[in-house]
């Protein structure tokens, strides 16, 4: 097989001087990019790609498997864009209406500027 396919019991990854090396799923652990306001840059990004016009026609945007609802937060509060967020678990949104009434969020900036 070839570096990085999946087995059934692990995954083969190629050591750096050559050879394969059998590495068990208990010892992978995921990638998580750890970046506290990425949902800021995503609304950001929607903003730019789709236009405030074409998210605030019809009934605005539906947040599916929204989470916490910090999207939907964002854009309600910081875009004036209508949104709905259908996830089955309860919204949690404490943290982000503190945020919103210290004035921690940021005027609106190109998404491009957290790119990389």
């Amino acid at each position: 097989g070839q570096a990085g396919v999946a087995e059934m019991d692990g995954k083969l990854e190629l050591r750096p001087g050559g050879g394969y090396v059998r590495v068990k799923f208990a010892q992978l652990k995921r990638r998580r990019v750890q970046n506290e306001f990425r949902c800021s840059v995503f609304r950001r990004w929607l903003e730019e790609t789709f236009g405030l016009e074409m998210l605030r026609s019809g009934e605005g945007v539906l947040d599916v498997a929204g989470g916490k609802g910090e999207l939907a937060f964002e854009l309600v509060n910081l875009s004036k864009v209508p949104a709905t967020v259908v996830d089955p678990r309860p919204l949690r949104l404490g943290k982000y209406v503190e945020r919103h009434r210290l004035g921690l969020y940021q005027p609106r900036r190109s998404w491009h500027a957290w790119e990389a």
